[in-house]
């Protein structure tokens, strides 16, 4: 979401504050937003830390927030974004203390809580695994008494969270993962391709060379914002972000962000 911000606070929870200035990453800028006012003049969106696509250490946010900024800002509302770990923004979400949550699948169950906007990025999951580890993927029966590294929170193929036969092993982040694949308390991890990969860019070269990522052929999962079928609000807020997404998909600014972020694979096209 392309947006200036201000604001961050360095405690255990992360805000920022996303206006309408451009990012200098952007070459161009949607029209003007319609004019919506919410019941109050500023938005609450949370996620959990997820780079490249939600990253409080980034300095324009991630990929979510920039779209985010060029879909719902306007000059009278602003984003403030609240970071924190998947499960606990579910909860802020249901608790009416955020309006907006990043990075969402569809799921039955969550269709039952919350309105979705239309899809704005879509991911690739892949395994991780140990690169001492003979591990062939063959399907996903070749995962069978496997631990699996998942997150809490996060939406897999009922396939995979129905097979009794996979042993899953929550934790908050996929950072707490890679720790426990290291110390070879799981067996693979699974999780988006590009976030794997940041993952491992991020780490030191003599510590990632112990992994490998591995394809899986798993249809791509789209993504999108959700609001709680709670909030009176919540249906204006998706008409609101559809319409923009819609302008700065043709415009190109959807674009330049993606390749901003060298994440072209996972635009929606």
């Amino acid at each position: 979401m392309p947006r200036a911000a201000h604001g961050i606070k360095s405690n255990s929870t992360v805000f920022f504050i996303c206006t309408i200035t451009l990012l200098s990453i952007l070459i161009s800028s949607v029209g003007k937003t319609e004019s919506y006012h919410p019941p109050q003049e500023t938005l609450v969106a949370t996620g959990d830390p997820w780079p490249p696509f939600a990253d409080p250490n980034d300095p324009n946010f991630g990929i979510a927030p920039c779209i985010l900024s060029k879909t719902l800002t306007s000059p009278e509302l602003k984003i403030e974004m609240l970071f924190q770990p998947w499960a606990r923004a579910e909860i802020a979400m249901d608790e009416g203390r955020a309006d907006v949550l990043i990075n969402c699948a569809k799921t039955d169950r969550r269709e039952e809580t919350y309105y979705f906007s239309n899809p704005y990025i879509k991911i690739k999951l892949v395994l991780i695994k140990r690169s001492n580890d003979p591990f062939v993927y063959t399907g996903l029966n070749s995962l069978s008494g496997k631990r699996i590294g998942t997150v809490y929170g996060y939406a897999y193929p009922d396939y995979f969270i129905n097979n009794e036969t996979i042993y899953k092993n929550p934790v908050k982040t996929i950072s707490d993962n890679f720790k426990k694949l290291h110390a070879n308390r799981i067996d693979l991890i699974i999780d988006d391709e590009l976030v794997a990969t940041k993952q491992l860019l991020n780490m030191p070269a003599s510590y990632s060379n112990n992994f490998e990522i591995i394809p899986t052929g798993i249809d791509p999962i789209n993504l999108h914002i959700a609001t709680s079928r709670k909030n009176t609000s919540g249906p204006q807020i998706i008409e609101l972000f559809n319409t923009n997404l819609k302008k700065i998909m043709d415009n190109g600014v959807y674009q330049d962000i993606m390749s901003a972020y060298q994440a072209n694979n996972s635009s929606i096209q």
